[in-house]
């Protein structure tokens, strides 16, 4: 799988990276069906940046576990959260975690 078409391409200033991680991620998590990263970047050194990972699981059950696996993750590693549970059947949730590029918060 390839990440073409799955974001908007960028407008302005921002750059646009995307990179299927798809065989890398298969080898440690066989549920995952695919994988792509997006950073959207300023290109100005130290300036804004935003990272996406979009990942598709090969059932609800596991796409379920890793999100409670990756929430428990940043909140162990005290990484400030922001959260959206829809509660609704077919919905997306997501769960989010605030770092800079060094990875602190």
């Amino acid at each position: 799988m390839t990440c073409a078409g799955v974001l908007e391409p960028s407008r302005g200033d921002l750059s646009l990276e995307t990179q299927s991680l798809t065989d890398a991620v298969r080898e440690s998590q066989p549920l995952v069906v695919s994988m792509c990263s997006a950073i959207y970047e300023s290109g100005v050194p130290g300036g804004e940046y935003l990272t996406v990972a979009l990942m598709q699981f090969d059932s609800d059950d596991s796409s379920r576990a890793h999100y409670e696996f990756m929430k428990i993750t940043f909140e162990v590693s005290g990484v400030p959260i922001s959260e959206i549970n829809s509660a609704a059947e077919g919905a997306i949730d997501q769960v989010s975690g605030l770092m800079d590029r060094d990875g602190g918060w």
